[in-house]
């Protein structure tokens, strides 16, 4: 009974910093009011547009400095939409994978055999991840809410994946959500979640099959002393543009607790880690950790009044991990390179101009082999290049949709030329 206690007391501190998602989707009765509620919540995550902010009519690539800039294809999906493509530096098409989805594709991933990954948009009962080959014909697909991320290793990939948790009478608990206006006026959410979004991390055979499955929400269980730091559950306060939309009370009856967004998987032994431990970074948690998946012992976590809501943590051949922050409540984004032993940050990008470079939601940065950081600002329809020194080397913005609304990347990768035979 202790241990149940001190889980519950987990979920209900935890929760705190519940922020409304838009990777799953409400049941019916999921909200008290009306749909017109239930469609301003869901418009409150992740955008399937992306706002330009420049007000220029050009689209494409706007800076290249091929001395400069790192050599390779860029890789990326539009997001919703059904298309990933392989671009040169130039801003050419080289490859086009064209391949149905419902709502369409949001990341896509290559893998060594020259096969890719399709992630779908993230949430409903049709999903499904698809292994296709260079002519777009899929290898194999699996049902499920698979979303955000895909790692492989070991002759076998890593993806995170969501369900819904149903509550036991006695897991069930309540809270009240503070939420902070823009006309900094405080409101208050009777939260009774009957149920919480669980997150999973899925192993996945070559043939397709799941082979092995870990719930954050267990991991969390199973390591008390994790939980015994205070400092992993302070309360955040969630920023709301318009109260109209929300009448005086709502009530939420689910709650995405944790919301993970990238997996890695340790390739050797590190200070931190084996190899094999697995590191997930937990955007409503400000959160990256690092676990024994045989043991489910976490053994090492950092973020915690460092970053907000970050995304896209991976680890560096440096010995350092470099993630996406995105500053939801900051009003800028940056990407930051942290030492694990020291927690010191090692180097860091902001614009010049911070609030010039933001994304609230989504967002990637990819460590290139010249020392580069290449960039993808979600929300704006934007990914550049940098060198260590902050000079923007190579910059592409997406064409439009329509009005001033732009393509969305959730992230771009840089791909070798040496790694994709099937162009040759």
């Amino acid at each position: 009974m202790r241990k149940l206690a001190v889980v519950v007391v987990f979920l209900v501190i935890l929760s705190l910093t519940f922020i409304f998602p838009a990777f799953f989707k409400y049941d019916e009765q999921s909200l008290s009011r009306n749909d017109d509620v239930s469609s301003r919540l869901y418009s409150m995550g992740y955008l399937d547009y992306a706002v330009d902010k420049s007000g220029s009519p050009d689209y494409g690539v706007r800076v290249y400095d091929v001395n400069r800039s790192y050599p390779g294809l860029n890789l990326f999906t539009f997001v919703n939409t059904n298309n990933t493509y392989l671009m040169d530096g130039k801003g050419t098409i080289l490859h086009n994978w064209e391949v149905k989805a419902e709502k369409g594709w949001v990341f896509s991933r290559l893998t060594s055999d020259g096969n890719l990954f399709l992630l779908p948009q993230h949430f409903g009962l049709t999903n499904y991840l698809a292994y296709v080959n260079d002519k777009s014909n899929i290898l194999w697909r699996i049902t499920g809410n698979f979303h955000h991320d895909l790692f492989e290793y070991n002759n076998s990939f890593y993806s995170l994946y969501m369900e819904k948790r149903m509550l036991s009478d006695e897991e069930k608990f309540s809270y009240t959500l503070t939420l902070l206006g823009e006309d900094n006026t405080f409101r208050a959410v009777d939260v009774n979640p009957d149920s919480i979004l669980d997150m999973l991390i899925v192993k996945i055979s070559p043939e397709g099959e799941i082979t092995d499955r870990i719930s954050l929400y267990d991991l969390f269980q199973k390591n008390e002393d994790v939980l015994s730091h205070r400092e992993l559950m302070e309360v955040n306060i969630v920023n709301v543009d318009d109260w109209s939309a929300f009448g005086d009370e709502l009530s939420i009856t689910f709650g995405d607790i944790f919301h993970a967004n990238s997996v890695y998987v340790f390739e050797n032994d590190t200070l931190i880690s084996e190899k094999g431990d697995i590191m997930v970074c937990i955007r409503n948690q400000d959160l990256i950790i690092v676990f024994d998946p045989e043991a489910e012992k976490i053994k090492w976590w950092w973020g915690k009044n460092e970053l907000d809501r970050p995304h896209h943590a991976t680890y560096l051949e440096n010995g350092n991990i470099l993630v996406f922050d995105n500053g939801m409540f900051r009003n800028y984004s940056r990407v930051v390179e942290v030492n694990p032993m020291t927690h010191e940050i090692a180097w860091e990008y902001v614009a010049d101009q911070p609030e010039s470079f933001h994304t609230t939601s989504q967002g990637g940065a990819q460590r290139l082999p010249n020392g580069n950081t290449l960039i993808t600002e979600s929300n704006h329809g934007r990914v550049f290049e940098v060198t260590k020194d902050g000079e923007i080397v190579w910059e592409y913005v997406t064409p439009y949709l329509n009005d001033n609304r732009r393509y969305v990347i959730y992230r771009m990768e840089r791909i070798p030329p040496e790694q994709i035979n099937f162009l040759k």
